[in-house]
C-alpha cells in the first residue's frame, strides 16, 4: 500500500484529533472502584477536581459528590483541586 502525502496528512489529522478526544479533561470522569479490605467501611476518594470556575462542571460534580458521599464513611481529596486556573479558594470551600 503505498502511503500518499494526502493519506498520511489525514491519518495524522485523525490520530491528533482522536488522542485530543480521548485525552478531554473538561469533562468529569467518574469511576466507581470496590475493593474490600476487611475494615467495613466505605471510603471516597476524590482526585483531581480541577475547579476553574466554569459554572456547570462545578455544579454537576457538586450533585455527584453529595450524592456519593452520603454512602462513604471516610472521603479523601487528592490531587489538585486548586490550581493557577481556579478563581478564588471559596469555590474550594464550598465545592467540599
Amino acid at each position: 500500500m503505498r502511503l500518499t502525502r494526502r493519506k498520511f496528512i489525514a491519518s495524522t489529522l485523525i490520530g491528533i484529533c482522536t488522542a485530543i478526544t480521548a485525552n478531554d479533561s473538561t469533562f468529569p470522569e467518574v469511576r466507581e472502584v470496590k475493593i474490600d479490605f476487611g475494615l467495613g467501611m466505605t471510603i471516597m476518594v476524590i482526585t483531581d477536581l480541577h475547579l476553574h470556575g466554569w459554572g456547570w462542571k462545578e455544579d454537576m460534580l457538586c450533585d455527584l459528590l453529595r450524592d456519593t458521599a452520603e454512602r462513604a464513611d471516610i472521603a479523601l481529596v487528592l490531587g489538585d483541586s486548586y490550581d493557577s486556573s481556579t478563581p478564588d479558594l471559596d469555590m474550594v470551600k464550598r465545592m467540599l
